[in-house]
């Protein structure tokens, strides 16, 4: 199954990485020369350093969960306000969480592989949905333009005055946005400019990560697969949802990166690069956290 970065709906802001003691133990980085950068044990990916773009692009579950909810009621609610009956799913504020944060190194937990195999949980769940969602008729133009409206009504721009985004206020979408996320744009600008981060750095071309690769492929032979890298073991499957032959192969990948190491090379060394980048764009982690904040604090005015 071929995993690609996935570019999201919000965003955040920092120089460095936005670590705490809660998040794990600081660890002086190692390796990549003397980087001098803090390492923090992931609370979310078995066995793997923290990745200090983490809170952008994998935010913490409970408060997206707080957030989305509130966002969702508002879109329900407006919805059924203007007498259409809401499906589910359109319109709604999705994003990748904690739980998919492990996918940046293919599959690294064995349990989570033996359900799911090399699919992320949200892909999944996702999948599930859609292929219920065929047998439903398509929304009528009143509903969609109910919803969405003019999408082009409002621009919105940044401090610099560049356009970031557009959107119709008196939409439901609009009035979900501007009741629970009115800085909705400013994090899709993150957001994308997050995974443009993730997406500069070459970590698995590093002496230490290919070699780490190289202990991973001997541990899958023993285990009776041939794979040079847990990549190539992910991109095999392009199923919607996991196999059994699947989930045999991401178990064994799972262990061997836990049994050798490697998810904490990789992490490590990926944490270090990803924090050189975090240099040229100071400011975005700590941004993201004052708007994620700033949504909570709105959630609490909507309930």
């Amino acid at each position: 199954m071929l995993l690609t970065l996935p570019v999201l709906i919000v965003a955040s802001s920092c120089s460095t990485p936005n670590v705490s003691p809660e998040d794990g133990e600081k660890r002086e980085g190692t390796g990549a020369a003397d980087s001098g950068v803090n390492l923090v044990d992931s609370t979310t990916v078995l066995g793997a350093y923290a990745n200090p773009l983490d809170p952008i692009t994998h935010p913490d579950a409970t408060k997206e969960r707080i957030i989305a909810q509130a966002y969702n009621s508002t879109l329900k609610q407006c919805m059924e306000g203007r007498g259409f009956e809401y499906i589910e799913g359109m319109g709604e504020l999705r994003r990748s969480s904690e739980s998919d944060a492990q996918y940046v190194y293919s599959v690294t937990d064995p349990q989570v592989a033996a359900v799911y195999g090399f699919h992320p949980q949200s892909w999944v769940e996702d999948a599930i949905k859609s292929e219920a969602r065929l047998t439903e008729p398509s929304p009528s133009v009143a509903y969609t333009d109910a919803l969405y409206g003019d999408m082009h009504t409002v621009k919105v721009f940044d401090q610099d005055g560049v356009e970031i985004g557009s959107y119709d206020p008196e939409s439901c979408v609009g009035v979900a946005n501007d009741t629970v996320r009115p800085n909705w744009a400013e994090e899709r600008q993150l957001d994308a400019l997050a995974w443009e981060i993730s997406l500069a750095v070459n970590e698995q071309s590093t002496p230490e990560v290919i070699e780490g690769f190289a202990a991973w492929s001997v541990c899958m032979k023993d285990s009776g697969f041939e794979y040079a890298t847990p990549w190539d073991a992910n991109n095999e499957f392009d199923s919607n949802l996991p196999t059994a032959p699947e989930i045999e192969v991401a178990v064994a990948s799972a262990e061997c990166q836990q049994s050798t190491g490697l998810i904490k090379t990789w992490s490590r060394v990926r944490a270090e690069l990803v924090h050189k980048e975090l240099e040229k764009h100071p400011g975005i982690i700590t941004r993201w956290n004052e708007i994620q904040q700033e949504s909570l604090s709105l959630v609490e005015k909507v309930q």
